[in-house]
């Protein structure tokens, strides 16, 4: 990302350069803001991972530059620059909540028409049902907790958002079992309170014999591990 990061942050800074030498308004400043300056930079998020902190440092010199000439302190408080305005905050968009809400939607629309993106996110997000042996509705599971089970990609950074802003995103995917008593391993061992470190290790393991269920009678006590 960080090849997509450096463009970004030189637009935000070209902008703030220019804007320093342009004789505007509040109005029109705000129009160059929101309407030239923001639009370039939103455009390519649907396909981009960018962190929170890098979609900060992307518009950090154009903040820095436009409260200033917007008659606003350029340290008022971010949480009301990005607050909507029905809370008295002036409802600038943040790149990151644009971000991954714009993901959210592909999702949902390109698997809706089974296009190639469409499978694309199912392997995606088969691969993170798998890697994480927590069923098909580990996108419900506490991510703070549960991450460390799985490699970084797109889906696993929509899992941390939902997470976070308390979203259910449902998803027709199922994980037939041999028998009706068995249940994913690694749910077992989550209800158990292991370390994380343990379930990082256990997950290994049970990913190197290629297992997934086990039979709900077999299930271990918390003194058996």
């Amino acid at each position: 990302m960080l090849k997509q990061f450096e463009p970004l942050r030189n637009k935000s800074i070209k902008w703030a350069d220019q804007m320093k030498t342009a004789k505007l308004n509040h109005s029109d400043t705000w129009t160059a803001l929101t309407a030239n300056l923001l639009r370039s930079l939103i455009y390519p998020l649907q396909a981009t991972d960018l962190s929170e902190y890098m979609c900060y440092d992307i518009m950090k010199p154009a903040l820095n530059q436009g409260l200033t000439q917007l008659g606003l302190c350029r340290n008022f408080p971010r949480a009301l620059i990005f607050a909507p305005k029905s809370c008295l905050g002036l409802g600038l968009p943040h790149l990151h909540t644009i971000q991954e809400i714009s993901q959210l939607q592909s999702i949902r629309e390109h698997t809706l028409h089974n296009t190639f993106t469409g499978m694309l996110y199912r392997a995606s997000l088969e691969a993170l049902i798998i890697e994480t042996g927590l069923g098909a509705e580990v996108l419900e599971e506490p991510f703070p907790i549960l991450q460390p089970l799985a490699k970084d990609s797109l889906v696993k950074t929509s899992w941390k958002f939902l997470h976070l802003h308390r979203i259910t995103l449902k998803h027709d995917m199922k994980l037939p079992s041999f028998r009706i008593v068995d249940k994913p391993i690694m749910n077992i061992f989550h209800t158990l309170q292991l370390p994380v470190n343990t379930l990082v290790q256990l997950s290994c393991c049970r990913l190197y014999l290629n297992i997934y269920f086990v039979s709900e009678a077999l299930t271990p006590s918390s003194n058996s591990i």
